[in-house]
């Protein structure tokens, strides 16, 4: 069982949809049993989308957007 204080530590990683694979198990699970971790999950996932409305949108340039293109290709095979 995960306790309060590791779910807070890793908890604004998976709000923006960063955390491991296992962590992200290990949140979900811990909130669906702890009120006080549930209400910071959704205060940090308010703040995720909050910075994501702040950030201007721009065109990633073409070498970036080639790279990004490729690697999603070698990942697919």
């Amino acid at each position: 069982m995960t306790d309060c204080e590791h779910v807070r530590e890793i908890l604004d990683a998976y709000a923006i949809g960063a955390a491991e694979t296992a962590d992200a198990r290990a949140i979900e699970e811990h909130v669906a049993d702890c009120v006080r971790c549930w209400e910071e999950l959704s205060k940090a996932r308010q703040t995720a989308a909050l910075l994501a409305l702040t950030s201007p949108m721009s065109k990633a340039p073409a070498a970036l957007e080639g790279r990004i293109v490729d690697a999603a290709a070698r990942e697919r095979r």
